[in-house]
């Protein structure tokens, strides 16, 4: 694995940056080494965390084997774009499992669900498809084996929130969930970082594009900043 030091931005729309071995460029998604070695490919940004990506995939590959209707706990993703072409194509979101006839399939978010969810779909005798993402199981996983092992747990976000309803849900008796008032010292570097640091070379690369092009298709809700 080559480790990437950016030096220069060439005014080409190219990096030029440098590993131990030499100089490589970055054009038009690949980065070509100036001699012997490795080929890199950069890929596009996902738009969506690797668990969503996965929870849309579950929808529409339920839709094609199964067919429309498909019941979803919750939107899949908020993103109204996703939705309403998941919706043109058979999907059915709904809040509560309550709303989902019985005996229908019905897939969970991305975001999981309580033990009491799971315990309404059993009862109405739902087929359900598991779309929970695996890093939100995993904090589920875990919130269960501390309880377990006498903790109390501290549970940072807001009790309106899906993961956090879901979570909490596990070990709702030892479980207290804090809404900080303020970001920590380190994420406070990151707000409105592309404003902070225009020459930053991501930037000029990959964001200033986009945002150029927001600004064309959509000047009345660019504000400059």
């Amino acid at each position: 694995m080559l480790e990437l030091t950016l030096t220069k931005m060439v005014l080409s729309g190219s990096f030029k940056r440098e590993n131990h071995s030499g100089e490589v460029y970055l054009k038009e998604g690949l980065l070509v080494p100036n001699s012997n070695g490795k080929t890199l490919l950069l890929l596009k940004p996902r738009g969506f965390c690797a668990g969503v990506v996965r929870a849309i995939d579950i929808v529409r590959i339920a839709l094609e084997a199964f067919g429309p209707p498909i019941y979803v706990r919750k939107e899949i993703v908020h993103n109204r774009f996703v939705v309403e072409e998941l919706q043109g194509k058979g999907a059915i979101f709904v809040d509560n499992v309550d709303e989902v006839p019985n005996g229908e399939r019905v897939i969970y978010s991305a975001h999981g669900v309580s033990p009491e969810v799971r315990e309404a779909s059993q009862a109405r005798n739902l087929r359900v498809i598991e779309a929970t993402c695996p890093l939100v199981t995993k904090v589920h996983v875990e919130a269960v084996k501390f309880a377990r092992e006498g903790y109390s747990l501290i549970l940072i976000g807001h009790h309106d929130h899906d993961e956090v309803i879901g979570t909490l849900g596990e070990a709702p008796v030892v479980t207290q969930v804090v809404t900080l008032k303020a970001f920590y010292s380190a994420e406070a570097y990151h707000q409105d970082y592309a404003a902070n640091h225009p020459n930053n070379p991501y930037i000029v690369y990959n964001d200033a594009p986009k945002v150029a092009h927001l600004h064309q298709q959509f000047p009345e809700l660019y504000t400059g900043k």
